[in-house]
């Protein structure tokens, strides 16, 4: 009988320990607090220009592929199985664009982008340990004009303007939490920004960009069990 007792004791114990390891490694998250990371991805550029040089208007459209990568930061609030939050964040762009218009002197033009900024709401359910989201907020992004009057084969003349252009984000992701206190992520941003004129010497340009970002992210979780 103590035989019995004892081996019974054994796999009841036995049993019980994957999921008391699994509840000291991986406690449930409840997604309450701060969290920061980083992220990495894609950016496509696209919209359109309308260009100004003496003598001609010639209206381009945007398109261009590039890298990105940043850091967020943000927090969350749990109710039930809802999430509410808000994120900020911060990336460096590599997307760009040129055209020529061909006129008595050739004229040339190049617009690029090197960083943009969100500040965002996000609202979202969980199931199980991931959270399916939905964001929407406001959005930055730089603007760099360049010109350069070309004749006889040789640079005549070159000038330079940027601004900061302001717009709104909106996308959606999906965030799941794979240990204590960090989560992974995958989303997907759509940016639109305000029409804006950019003066270089003998050429202005009226840019109307849009932003398409799909981007990767992890984030760390300062208070991911509820133990700030």
């Amino acid at each position: 009988m103590r035989k019995f007792v004892l081996a019974t004791a054994v796999v009841i114990a036995t049993s019980a320990m994957p999921a008391v390891a699994d509840e000291m490694i991986d406690p449930p998250a409840d997604w309450t607090g701060p969290y920061v990371g980083g992220n990495a991805g894609i950016a496509i550029l696209d919209g359109s220009a309308r260009v100004t040089l003496p003598g001609s208007v010639t209206n381009f459209e945007l398109d261009d592929t590039g890298f990105t990568f940043g850091g967020q930061i943000g927090y969350n609030w749990l109710h039930d199985d809802f999430v509410f939050g808000v994120e900020a964040d911060i990336n460096y762009l590599d997307v760009g664009d040129r055209g020529i218009v061909p006129l008595t002197t050739t004229g040339a033009f190049s617009l690029d982008s090197d960083w943009y900024a969100t500040i965002r709401a996000r609202g979202g359910m969980v199931m199980d340990k991931t959270l399916f989201y939905a964001t929407a907020g406001l959005a930055l992004m730089d603007a760099d004009l360049r010109t350069q009057a070309i004749a006889a084969a040789a640079v005549a003349g070159s000038a330079s303007d940027s601004d900061v252009l302001l717009g709104f984000a909106v996308g959606a992701g999906i965030e799941h939490s794979f240990s204590e206190k960090w989560s992974a992520k995958l989303e997907y941003l759509y940016m639109n920004f305000e029409s804006d004129s950019l003066s270089a010497a003998f050429a202005t340009a009226r840019v109307n960009p849009d932003l398409h970002v799909i981007r990767a992210g992890i984030n760390y979780h300062f208070c991911w069990d509820s133990r700030c």
